[in-house]
């Protein structure tokens, strides 16, 4: 099978240099297989556009013909969509053609451009079939089916390409999650965030997100003396990835995170209690899965570890050490999101 692929311009000139006038004896019977998304336009538009371009075709279901179409069109993972046509005769191999539109009319409609042009290259029936292929008239005389008929002419537009605006991809969502080594206890983290992302095409994918939560644990002591605090860390994160791996629904990406928040503690059972409020940096890597469910709408789930580069003591006086964050934090998190 031979297979190629062609731009938009070049089917709009072949489909402009092909095209003429039917004549009754040029009635030639060729089937029709396709197949499309729903949201695609359905067979009788992709057949009364290649009849417009292609008039002495006469194109049915009929799987017994000499020569037949067979067209598919399916969403590109790249975004668009994409379409295949496969020509076949009885006499030569079958030959392949696949284009690539942002709208699925404009698939349908190159599909149907490059189907006239071969239609035109096909070889003619014996004269005896086509005589029977054309309809009787009451005065004896013999005319194309379509002699009669008026058929739209649609003239192709080749799609300007997009903007670089609209390869920007956005999104956003909210993640619950747990923090662990910010605080005595975990942390329950119930972020917010927007992403923004590029395709340049293969796994270069790189990828902005920012998220901000609040996050608290309920009174923590020490089992010693009772004493203890009251943590809450408010603040967001950076996330830069630059890559992403995708198979077909699933996109698997590393990312870098740096996170900058505020740490409030109150002493708990001392008098007076006090309360501080020290910073929080962190920087570190997470891997986060993404699973497309429908539509804009996806789910992830994620994990991490991040170093602490601020380490501070809490402690109750005169010198009752409450809690100091390890070397390194871990989190775990999982969540929802639309693209827009």
């Amino acid at each position: 099978m031979r297979r190629t692929h062609l731009s938009f311009g070049t089917i709009l000139i072949a489909s402009i240099l092909m095209h003429r006038d039917a004549r009754a004896d040029d009635a030639l019977p060729v089937s029709v297989d396709y197949t499309a998304p729903a949201a695609c336009p359905d067979r009788g538009a992709f057949v009364e556009r290649i009849a417009a371009r292609a008039p002495r075709a006469q194109l049915d279901a009929d799987t017994t013909a000499a020569h037949s179409l067979v067209a598919r069109i399916e969403a590109s993972p790249k975004g668009g969509f994409a379409g295949a046509l496969v020509v076949r005769d009885e006499e030569g191999a079958p030959a392949e053609r696949t284009v690539h539109a942002q709208t699925c009319a404009d698939v349908v409609t190159a599909l149907a451009i490059i189907a006239a042009v071969a239609i035109d290259r096909l070889p003619l029936p014996p004269k005896s079939e086509r005589e029977a292929i054309a309809d009787p008239r009451p005065d004896g005389s013999t005319s194309d089916t379509r002699s009669g008929e008026s058929w739209p002419v649609e003239e192709p537009v080749p799609p300007a390409p997009p903007p670089v605006a609209e390869r920007w991809r956005k999104s956003g969502g909210a993640n619950v999650g747990m923090v662990v080594g910010s605080a005595p206890a975990p942390l329950v983290d119930l972020p917010l965030f927007f992403e923004l992302s590029h395709a340049f095409g293969g796994i270069v994918e790189p990828a902005m997100r920012l998220r901000f939560g609040r996050s608290t644990v309920g009174a923590s002591r020490r089992a010693m003396t009772g004493r203890g605090g009251r943590f809450v860390r408010t603040g967001g994160a950076m996330d830069l990835c630059p890559i992403a791996i995708r198979a077909r629904l699933l996109r698997l990406q590393p990312c870098a995170r740096a996170e900058l928040a505020a740490l409030y503690a109150k002493g708990l059972d001392v008098a007076p209690a006090q309360g501080h409020v020290r910073p929080w940096v962190g920087l570190g890597a997470i891997a986060r899965m993404r699973l497309d469910v429908g539509g804009p709408f996806f789910v992830e789930v994620e994990g991490g570890a991040a170093i602490s580069v601020i380490r501070d003591r809490f402690y109750v006086e005169p010198s009752i050490a409450v809690f100091r964050p390890p070397p390194v934090s871990g989190s775990v998190a999982s969540g929802v999101g639309l693209s827009f």
